[in-house]
Formats: structure tokens, C-alpha cells, sequence
């Protein structure tokens, strides 16, 4: 029998990331390219951290740092959980972009890259003031100020 010459290797079966002009590791993924640093081993590990979620077309769910958690990151994560209780019929659509309107207005009032841990019960209170001078309906400052699942 014939031996068959095994298959020669690739540049990409070796190291899954280019090396993009720019001097950071990168990767084409659905037509689209991601970025993923520029130190090599945390390039990689930032990549298959989060392969499975871009070869399927979806969003890498956020990381919160070590030490802090911004608002961003807090309200990206609510709002997961709640869309995931609208696809199961938990709660309406609706509410949830009602919540995503309320949540971007928030961030935007205290600063969405602030750790959650800086923001004040008066800051609070000023938000809450401000959507009742805004004229927003009860149910909506209800709704804009005691973020919880229901």
C-alpha cells in the first residue's frame, strides 16, 4: 500500500491570529474583523475566551474587571437576563426596551465606565428628581429608579 503524504501545515493551523498592521493580533470572523491585542499570549487567550461566541454571531458576554464593575458592564448584564426571560415569555418585549431606554439614560447621567461601587444614594435621588421633573410617568421613574428583577 501507498503511503499518503500527511497534510502539509498551514500558517493558521499553527497560530489561529494575524498579525495586523496596526501591531495587534486579529482574526476575520463572519466577514467581519476583531481585534484582540496586542501581546500575543493574551491576544490568543482573549481569542479562545471568546471564539464560541463570535463564531456563532453573538456578543462576548462582558468581563467585569477584578477589581471593580462599571455600569456598563452591570446594566449589559441585567439586561441579558432580561431578555432572556422575554424569550421565554417571562415578561413582554416592551419592558425590556423600556428598561434599555431607562438604563442608557442612567449610564449617561452617572457615567456608564464608573465603578458601581462610586455612585451615591444621592446621585440617586437626583436621577429620580430629574425624571420627575422630565414629567416621566410613575411607572416610568419607578421603573428608572429601582433597577430589579420583578
Amino acid at each position: 500500500m501507498a503511503k499518503s503524504k500527511p497534510k502539509r501545515k498551514t500558517r493558521s493551523d499553527k497560530f489561529p491570529l494575524t498579525l495586523h498592521n496596526t501591531g495587534q493580533f486579529c482574526k476575520k470572523i463572519n466577514g467581519k474583523l476583531y481585534y484582540f491585542g496586542t501581546d500575543k499570549q493574551k491576544a490568543l487567550q482573549r481569542y479562545l475566551e471568546q471564539a464560541a461566541y463570535l463564531h456563532a454571531g453573538k456578543t462576548p458576554a462582558p468581563r467585569p474587571s477584578q477589581d471593580w464593575l462599571s455600569i456598563k458592564i452591570l446594566c449589559n448584564l441585567y439586561l441579558d437576563h432580561q431578555e432572556s426571560r422575554a424569550e421565554i415569555g417571562e415578561i413582554q418585549p416592551r419592558h425590556v426596551s423600556d428598561q434599555i431606554l431607562l438604563l442608557k439614560d442612567f449610564g449617561r447621567f452617572v457615567g456608564p465606565n464608573r465603578p458601581v461601587s462610586d455612585i451615591s444614594t444621592i446621585e440617586l435621588q437626583d436621577y429620580r428628581k430629574r425624571l420627575i421633573k422630565a414629567r416621566k410617568s410613575p411607572n416610568t421613574i419607578n421603573n428608572g429608579c429601582s433597577f430589579h428583577s420583578t
